[in-house]
Parts: structure tokens; C-alpha cells; sequence
């Protein structure tokens, strides 16, 4: 991540929950400056980018996360990846002359697979594929947290075109009987 771009971890011990919270200014700004992406791409790639940021944070390891979609709709690809050390790099595909006015996940990708995938520097390479039932990336790595770690977790994204992207994920801690209670938005 660059100079105006933070992550800052946080515990509530008591509770049995972590979290973390990603701001981005410099790398969302560097990675849709070259790019003539309309605001939708651009809002989701932000959203990627939050996403990988904090799945890489959450997990203790050298290498990097891939957070990868590909599908059929408007935006036919999009990967953000995130080192260790917070590096981050995206970039989106998106087909046609049409600019997506909607930034609903499935409306934009339309038949689609996501993909992370984790390469440690030393050590075998993983692979989880994440459903794509809901309409925000933030909902689909819910229910990928739910069903492969079984872990209860709350992940917030949000990218404003032309200023910024930012991501909360709040965890319940494994091996304790903390509890995130459900809301809304």
C-alpha cells in the first residue's frame, strides 16, 4: 500500500471478535488512473481491492491472495492480489460499448466463478472457490467464511469513484463462543 493508504487491526478480547479495517487513497487512485473504467467497474474494483487487502491480513504467511472473477456479463474479469507486505495491484475487463450503470455483482458478471487463491512464497498453493449467490462481494466472502472456515464473519466494502476504497471485516476469534450479531448493512 502506498503513504495514504492504511490497515489497522483491532481485538475486542472480551467479545471473542477481531478485525480490520482497510482504507485505501493511493493504490485505488493509482490502479483507476490509467484505466478509462466507468464508475461501476471502478466502485467494484475498489471493493476487490478492500477485499484482498483484508483477506491477506487476516491470514500469517509470505506470498500473496488473488481475489479472481470471470464471467460472461459486462465485466469479464477482475483480480486484485495483495502481498504479504500490503503490495496490492488489480485491474478489470470489461467487454462492449454499453457502460454498466449498476454495480450489483451478479448484474455485472452475470454466469461467473470467483477464485482465492493463496501463494505462500515457500509451500503449496490453495485454492478455494467462492459462490457467487448474492448480489456484493462482501456477502459472497461472508458465505465463503461461513461454509469453508466456519467462521462467523461481517465484511463491509465500499469505493468511491475518483477518492477512495474501504473494507471492515469483523471475525469471531476461532475456539471461542464469541458471537457477531447479524444487521443490516
Amino acid at each position: 500500500m502506498n503513504s495514504k493508504d492504511q490497515i489497522q487491526r483491532f481485538i475486542f478480547e472480551q467479545l471473542g471478535a477481531r478485525g480490520l479495517l482497510v482504507k485505501m487513497n493511493d493504490s485505488f487512485l493509482e490502479a483507476t488512473a490509467k484505466h478509462n473504467y466507468p464508475p461501476a467497474i471502478q466502485t467494484m474494483l475498489g471493493e476487490f481491492m478492500a477485499a484482498a487487502s483484508l483477506l491477506s491480513t487476516t491470514i500469517k504467511f509470505e506470498g500473496s491472495l488473488t481475489l479472481q472473477i470471470q464471467g460472461n456479463g459486462l465485466l469479464s474479469m477482475m483480480m486484485a492480489e495483495c502481498r504479504h507486505n500490503q503490495e496490492i495491484r488489480s485491474i478489470a475487463r470489461w467487454e462492449g460499448e454499453q457502460e454498466p450503470n449498476n454495480s450489483d455483482l451478479r448484474t455485472l458478471v452475470g454466469e461467473a466463478r470467483m477464485v482465492i487463491t493463496i501463494t505462500p512464497d515457500k509451500g503449496q498453493r490453495y485454492q478455494g472457490i467462492i459462490a457467487l449467490e448474492n448480489d456484493t462481494l462482501a456477502a459472497c466472502l461472508e458465505d465463503y467464511f461461513e461454509k469453508s472456515e466456519q467462521l462467523k464473519t461481517r465484511i463491509w466494502l465500499s469505493a468511491l469513484p475518483g477518492s477512495c476504497s474501504a473494507g471492515l471485516l469483523i471475525q469471531v476469534l476461532p475456539d471461542t463462543q464469541g458471537s457477531i450479531e447479524d444487521t443490516d448493512g
